[in-house]
Protein backbone atom coordinates (compact mmCIF):
# COMPACT_ATOMS: atom_id res chain seq x y z
CA UNK A 1 0.00 0.00 0.00
CA UNK A 2 2.32 2.50 0.40
CA UNK A 3 4.03 1.60 -2.75
CA UNK A 4 1.09 2.69 -4.57
CA UNK A 5 0.80 5.65 -2.58
CA UNK A 6 4.33 6.73 -3.33
CA UNK A 7 4.11 5.65 -6.97
CA UNK A 8 0.51 5.96 -7.68
CA UNK A 9 -0.94 3.37 -10.22
CA UNK A 10 0.59 3.03 -13.58
CA UNK A 11 1.16 -0.29 -14.74
CA UNK A 12 4.55 -0.28 -16.09
CA UNK A 13 5.46 1.64 -12.74
CA UNK A 14 3.52 -1.48 -10.59
CA UNK A 15 5.31 -4.08 -12.65
CA UNK A 16 8.66 -2.84 -12.37
CA UNK A 17 10.68 -4.23 -9.38
CA UNK A 18 13.34 -2.03 -8.32
CA UNK A 19 12.38 1.28 -6.55
CA UNK A 20 14.98 3.29 -8.62
CA UNK A 21 13.49 1.97 -12.15
CA UNK A 22 10.50 3.21 -10.98
CA UNK A 23 11.56 6.60 -10.20
CA UNK A 24 13.00 7.00 -13.84
CA UNK A 25 9.93 5.65 -15.78
CA UNK A 26 7.68 8.26 -13.70
CA UNK A 27 10.17 11.19 -14.42
CA UNK A 28 9.81 9.87 -18.07
CA UNK A 29 5.68 9.50 -17.77
CA UNK A 30 5.87 13.17 -16.39
CA UNK A 31 8.49 14.52 -19.10
CA UNK A 32 6.06 13.10 -21.85
CA UNK A 33 3.07 14.57 -20.15
CA UNK A 34 4.60 17.96 -20.10
CA UNK A 35 6.32 18.13 -23.28
CA UNK A 36 3.98 16.20 -25.97
CA UNK A 37 0.35 16.84 -23.91
CA UNK A 38 1.28 20.45 -22.71
CA UNK A 39 3.70 22.09 -24.29
CA UNK A 40 3.27 21.31 -27.88
CA UNK A 41 -0.58 21.21 -27.48
CA UNK A 42 -1.25 24.45 -25.96
CA UNK A 43 1.59 26.32 -27.15
CA UNK A 44 4.20 27.09 -24.49
CA UNK A 45 6.25 29.65 -26.24
CA UNK A 46 8.91 29.29 -23.26
CA UNK A 47 9.53 25.93 -22.43
CA UNK A 48 12.62 26.54 -19.77
CA UNK A 49 10.81 29.34 -18.51
CA UNK A 50 7.37 26.81 -18.31
CA UNK A 51 9.39 23.80 -16.42
CA UNK A 52 11.11 26.64 -14.08
CA UNK A 53 8.28 27.29 -13.08
CA UNK A 54 7.41 23.70 -12.48
CA UNK A 55 10.29 22.99 -10.51
CA UNK A 56 9.56 26.09 -8.65
CA UNK A 57 5.94 25.62 -7.78
CA UNK A 58 6.64 22.17 -6.89
CA UNK A 59 9.14 23.22 -4.02
CA UNK A 60 6.60 24.99 -2.77
CA UNK A 61 3.90 22.52 -2.03
CA UNK A 62 1.49 24.30 0.32
CA UNK A 63 2.41 27.45 0.34
CA UNK A 64 0.68 30.71 -1.26
CA UNK A 65 1.29 31.89 -4.44
CA UNK A 66 2.79 35.32 -4.87
CA UNK A 67 2.40 36.12 -8.60
CA UNK A 68 4.97 39.32 -8.67
CA UNK A 69 7.50 37.24 -6.07
CA UNK A 70 7.03 34.04 -8.20
CA UNK A 71 7.36 36.63 -11.44
CA UNK A 72 10.35 37.81 -10.45
CA UNK A 73 11.99 34.34 -9.45
CA UNK A 74 11.06 32.29 -12.28
CA UNK A 75 12.01 35.76 -14.61
CA UNK A 76 8.78 35.73 -17.00
CA UNK A 77 6.36 38.73 -17.19
CA UNK A 78 3.28 38.74 -15.27
CA UNK A 79 0.64 37.94 -17.91
CA UNK A 80 2.80 35.18 -19.50
CA UNK A 81 3.16 33.46 -15.63
CA UNK A 82 -0.58 33.98 -14.78
CA UNK A 83 -0.95 31.90 -18.60
CA UNK A 84 0.99 29.66 -17.11
CA UNK A 85 -0.24 29.34 -13.84
CA UNK A 86 -3.98 28.69 -15.67
CA UNK A 87 -2.68 25.99 -17.60
CA UNK A 88 -1.11 24.06 -14.79
CA UNK A 89 -4.59 24.48 -12.79
CA UNK A 90 -6.48 23.42 -16.03
CA UNK A 91 -4.57 20.18 -16.66
CA UNK A 92 -4.53 19.28 -12.96
CA UNK A 93 -1.02 19.54 -12.85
Amino acid sequence: MNEYIVFGGYPEVITTQKIKDKKIILKLIIKTYIEKDIINFLKVENVSGFNNLIKILSSQIGNLVNVSELSNTVNLANNTLSKYLDILVGTYL
